[in-house]
């Protein structure tokens, strides 16, 4: 699964995700936001330890092809021109 998330609270889910050595999973990284890969039981770990905001967006690229709201952001700054 895929979870993107506001930058700034980056440094509270590394603490986190130090333990478990997963902290090189994150994806993608743009502008005040990036996007982690990691399994289902982490993502709702770290959705609840966040505030109401903080998490753009959670996906399951195996539910279909459903653009990330990510990548819609970055095409709308030319970034990511597929």
């Amino acid at each position: 699964m895929i979870i993107t998330l506001y930058r700034c609270y980056w440094p509270q889910v590394y603490n986190y995700l130090k333990p478990f050595a997963l902290e090189k999973s994150v994806v993608e990284t743009f502008g005040y936001v990036f996007t982690l890969s990691l399994g289902r039981s982490h993502i709702e770990t770290i959705t609840k330890m966040l505030p109401v905001g903080a998490v753009i967006e959670v996906v399951d690229p195996g539910q279909g092809n459903k653009t990330l709201e990510l990548d819609e952001i970055l095409r709308s700054y030319g970034v990511n021109d597929d």
